[in-house]
């Protein structure tokens, strides 16, 4: 285990240098006290500035061979001023109001000034030039102060601002003692308007650590000279390393990569000289969630977390909106009622986190993301006026399992996409062949459906199987029972094993669409050839379309309301079922038609049935799969 490291220049990171629990990181002794020492030098000539203002300003307060009552209540009036707008206004008006005061306060005596011996010009003009001496020395030490700060932490900026100060006096005493006029109290008062600058610096150097704002520069710049001489880790791969307790104050942790890098309970890391490069570890509240676990700001979103450690972090309520978490190490961790619209999860772990109430409409994940273990009552699917809504499943709880069973299997799918017409019957007899002949594959069909002029076939696999394998299996499949079956019927009754009869039987269903004749369909519908007319005449829908339709909404694993507005709206487009019971009455002729010519479709309607039916939507169709489903099984 690594433990001093200060000072070091890391050039790899080998079995040595691979443990950094507790690591102490950073400038060693004889750095610390160096940048103490150039901390007080550039402050004390920066106070330089200050202790002109600060004689100018006394010198304009003398009237008479004393000091004026008056004019000192003006002058600490124009660098209250100065305070104000630094507090107020910000630091780029820091000359507004203190010059503003300037020209009010002249304007006045001018007007109204009876003492004698005052002049009123002299006065105004030596005024102006403090207060401009004074604006300046305070945003040049408070530069100063800034850096001293970022480099020696608040103990070292102390020491040298209490050094500089003494010296500065010293100057003080020195110019008053040797001037040739003195007056009582002039000591004394230079020294308080010192102070009184310096404090105003100290102040204004707060607002220039901030991280935006027009002063924003000033941070970056600090950190880079403060940096120098400390610990280097620039362009490393940190990928995995524990820095569980160090601390990286003042040391360069531009790393190439920080994929699941552990940074809990890390010290200094605001200190330290860091940057976007692999994720944004350049914002405060990300620093804040990666070394405490959890964080006070909640908006997230857009935010570029990738590969990130945030085992067991606390995301509740957070907006996690267009958030990067692809390899992110989510064990554990607290998603409840966060928002993840549009999130990218991909090769995430998401192993025993809680995801109840969470919002996951377009959410990305694959095959590679892990969710053993996950944590879900429900979650949202969709988010509309900024609120989370589409409940699921809408009456109930998921069961123990039930979430990470439905999205892992999604995981394990491959789309398959045909761009000529399909060959229902080799199609049949390929899955068909499939579950005969396990082959260790586990390709199961899950779904057809037509997107423009391509049919898509969706198929799952079992795990450790890649997209290649699948498409390579199910094309020369398909592709080889296709030649056969135009050759010779027979040869498929041998390859599968099914008597003549049987094979007889599907051929009938998969020819069943051309040899429709006028015939019921349903109690409101007719069918000839291939088209449905409802009975009044007034529309017709093509079979084809109205079978892709439905089997989209019965093989849409996530959102199928979706596909169900689409379909009822092309219903009622084309009149040909516009009532709540012809609808229902047209889906569910349609799912007995297209389960009665596809066994493999049958089949999943029997297996999967209950659990298509908790994921629809309340209504029609709902009514409409469960009457077709119950007929199919008392058939």
């Amino acid at each position: 285990m690594v433990r001093d490291i200060q000072s070091l220049c890391f050039k790899e990171i080998d079995d040595q240098h691979n443990d950094f629990r507790g690591a102490k990181a950073g400038q060693n002794l004889a750095w610390k006290f160096f940048l103490i020492v150039i901390s007080t030098a550039i402050i004390t000539l920066a106070s330089l500035i200050a202790l002109i203002a600060a004689t100018i300003l006394v010198q304009c307060c003398i009237a008479t061979g004393r000091i004026s009552i008056v004019a000192v209540a003006l002058v600490f009036l124009t660098q209250g001023a100065i305070l104000f707008s630094i507090t107020t206004l910000g630091i780029s008006r820091v000359y507004i109001v203190p010059l503003l005061s300037v020209f009010v306060i002249s304007l006045l005596l001018y007007l109204f000034n009876t003492a004698p011996g005052f002049d009123v010009t002299t006065f105004s003009l030596s005024l102006s030039i403090g207060t401009i001496f004074s604006c300046v020395g305070v945003i040049t030490i408070a530069q100063c102060i800034a850096f001293a700060l970022l480099a020696c932490t608040l103990r070292g900026c102390l020491i040298a601002l209490l050094t500089s100060s003494l010296i500065s006096t010293g100057l003080v005493w020195v110019a008053v003692d040797t001037a040739q006029t003195k007056v009582a109290g002039n000591f004394a008062f230079t020294v308080i308007l010192f102070l009184g600058i310096v404090i105003t610096a100290f102040i204004t150097s707060q607002r220039m650590l901030e991280r935006e704002g027009r002063w924003s520069w000033v941070r970056p710049k600090a950190t880079f000279w403060a940096a120098i001489g400390g610990t280097s880790f620039k362009g490393l791969d940190l990928s995995r390393l524990d820095f569980t307790g160090a601390k990286i104050a003042h040391t360069d942790f531009r790393a190439r990569k920080f994929y699941r890098t552990c940074l809990r309970e890390v010290k200094g890391l605001d200190l330290a000289r860091v940057d976007n490069q692999y994720f944004d570890l350049d914002l405060p509240k990300v620093q804040e969630l990666l070394t405490v676990g959890s964080s006070k700001a909640s908006d997230f979103s857009r935010v570029n977390l990738c590969g990130a450690y945030l085992r067991g972090a606390d995301l509740r309520r957070c907006n996690l909106s267009e958030v990067n978490l692809d390899g992110a190490d989510l064990r554990g961790a607290d998603l409840r009622d966060s928002i993840l619209v549009r999130s990218i999860l991909t090769n995430a772990d998401l192993s025993q986190a809680d995801l109840t109430g969470a919002c996951i409409k377009d959410w990305s994940f694959n095959q590679q993301t892990v969710l053993t273990g996950v944590k879900c009552d429900y979650v949202y699917r969709e988010f509309e006026n900024n609120q989370p809504t589409d409940r699921y499943p809408s009456d109930r709880d998921f069961q123990p399992g039930e979430f990470e069973s439905l999205f892992q299997k999604l995981t394990n799918a491959v789309e398959l996409v045909f761009q000529d017409q399909i060959d229902w019957r080799a199609l049949s007899f390929t899955f068909e062949k499939f579950r005969l002949e396990d082959d260790g594959m586990g390709l199961e069909l899950k779904g057809i459906e037509q997107r423009g002029n391509y049919w898509i076939v969706k198929v799952t696999h079992g795990e450790g199987v890649s997209k290649q394998q699948v498409e390579q299996q199910v094309q020369s499949t398909y592709e080889d029972l296709r030649s056969i079956m135009e050759v010779k019927d027979k040869q498929i009754n041998r390859l599968l094993g099914i008597v003549e009869t049987q094979t007889e039987a599907m051929q009938q269903q998969a020819e069943a669409l051309t040899n429709f004749s006028q015939q019921p369909f349903g109690n409101h519908f007719l069918i000839s050839g291939s088209t449905i007319t409802n009975l009044a005449g007034s529309g017709q829908i093509e079979y084809r379309e109205a079978a892709h339709g439905v089997r989209s909404l019965i093989t849409n694993q996530i959102d199928p309301n979706s596909n169900l507005q689409e379909l009822l709206g092309q219903l009622k487009h084309q009149n040909v079922a516009t009532t709540s019971a012809t609808q229902r009455d047209l889906i569910q002729q349609v799912l007995l038609s297209e389960a009665d010519r596809d066994p493999v479709l049958k089949q999943f309607l029997l297996k999967k049935g209950q659990h298509i039916l908790d994921r629809l939507p309340d209504g029609e169709f709902k009514i409409a799969i469960r009457n077709a489903i119950s007929l199919i099984r008392n058939d």
